[in-house]
């Protein structure tokens, strides 16, 4: 059974008690309107008190509840270009009814997935923004291009002002920090690592070396897979491969760029140097030592080491031992301004001198002025034995 307007059909029943609206439904007035079942609008199977299939409108200024709280029905969100949706004023709330900032997450996780989406801005400004198709991240603030797409490492991370992590897998952290290459990582203020896998920390230092580490105040590490702390330190090394004469170990104590100087410097092959190699005077560690200190070691004890009895004197009271004539030592010393067996002047500045073998030369020429003695003591015993 039906209802029928000017001959269009408005409503009918479908036979089983429910009503099929076919046409339009106004409802006006003052009194009330009651439905006991599902009213369905679009569809003729409603599931829903109220089950709507298609667009609705609610007027600006109408209201309505949900769950007893009045809502209104100007909408906060604004539409934008294409899919685009905003909200100007007010916070939104997650897990909470009283957010505190323009987005807030109570008791929840986030989770950010997928590679699509490249960098969502440029320029200068402050900003925390994740880029899904480098992988990467950024927080902070910066005064030009720095963050810019151009100037992100693929799985790169970038903290803070102005630092800059270009390289992959780069950090950076601080002020005005830059890693530039694979696997670097610079943090503190103004430091650069520039070397691969090198590490900058500090003020103002510098990794250029490859796996190389600096730390401290302006200084530098040059040398691959070099260690340099302090402050302006000596810069010398080959940057991309092993050297057994490069610094490995430096403690630097300069006091500006143009005063660099190192308290302590180890090299590759293992000599280690106390003291500033940039002093005047300064030859080098001699071959076939590993320890040289400038200025010398104050200690209240030293013990040298002496590997097997040939190295000591004591063969010179051996009966087969051959000692010069007076004679002979006289002509020696004349001509070679030194005794026998002890080096030159010119040898010690040169190569420096064996602690323990010069003991046992002292030792040598004590042991042959004895035996001078004895020999000059049956002397003077003949004669005055004589008449």
């Amino acid at each position: 059974m039906g209802a029928y307007a000017n001959g269009v059909e408005q409503y009918r029943l479908d036979g089983v008690g429910n009503t099929i609206q076919t046409g339009t439904l106004t409802v006006s007035g003052t009194g009330n309107s009651s439905i006991m079942g599902n009213v369905g609008i679009g569809t003729t199977t409603p599931a829903y008190k109220l089950d709507v299939n298609g667009d609705m409108n609610l007027a600006a200024g109408s209201v309505y509840k949900i769950g007893g709280v009045t809502q209104s029905g100007s909408s906060k969100w604004t539409a934008g270009t294409g899919n685009d949706i905003y909200r100007n004023l007010g916070n939104v709330g997650i897990g909470t009814s009283s957010p505190l900032a323009k987005l807030h997450l109570n008791n929840g996780s986030v989770l950010f997935d997928g590679t699509t989406g490249a960098t969502p801005t440029s320029g200068a400004g402050t900003r925390m923004m994740w880029i899904p198709s480098k992988a990467a991240f950024r927080a902070g603030a910066v005064t030009s291009t720095l963050w810019d797409a151009a100037s992100i490492g693929n799985y790169s991370v970038a903290f803070g002002n102005n630092t800059t992590a270009s390289g992959e897998h780069s950090s950076a952290f601080g002020l005005g920090c830059t890693a530039s290459v694979e696997e670097s990582f610079a943090a503190g203020y103004g430091t650069t690592a520039s070397g691969t896998a090198s590490c900058a920390i500090g003020n103002l230092t510098t990794a250029s070396g490859q796996s190389s580490a600096a730390f401290g105040i302006s200084t530098t590490a040059s040398s691959q897979a070099s260690f340099v702390i302090g402050k302006w330190n000596l810069i010398s090394g080959s940057a991309g491969s092993w050297v057994a004469t490069d610094p490995l170990f430096i403690i630097g104590n300069g006091s500006s760029t143009s005063a660099r100087s190192n308290a302590v410097t180890v090299l590759k092959n293992g000599k280690t140097l106390i003291g500033n190699p940039a002093l005047s005077g300064f030859m080098g560690t001699p071959d076939g030592y590993l320890l040289f200190v400038q200025q010398g070691i104050l200690a209240e004890k030293v013990k040298v080491a002496v590997a097997t009895t040939a190295y000591w004197s004591d063969y010179v009271f051996d009966e087969k031992y051959k000692l010069k004539s007076i004679e002979d030592l006289e002509s020696f010393v004349k001509t070679n301004k030194h005794l026998p067996n002890i080096p030159s002047a010119e040898e010690v500045v040169k190569n420096g001198i064996d602690m323990a073998t010069m003991d046992a030369k002292l030792l040598e020429k004590i042991e042959e002025l004895s035996l001078y003695i004895i020999q000059q003591n049956k002397r003077i015993e003949a004669l005055e034995k004589k008449p």
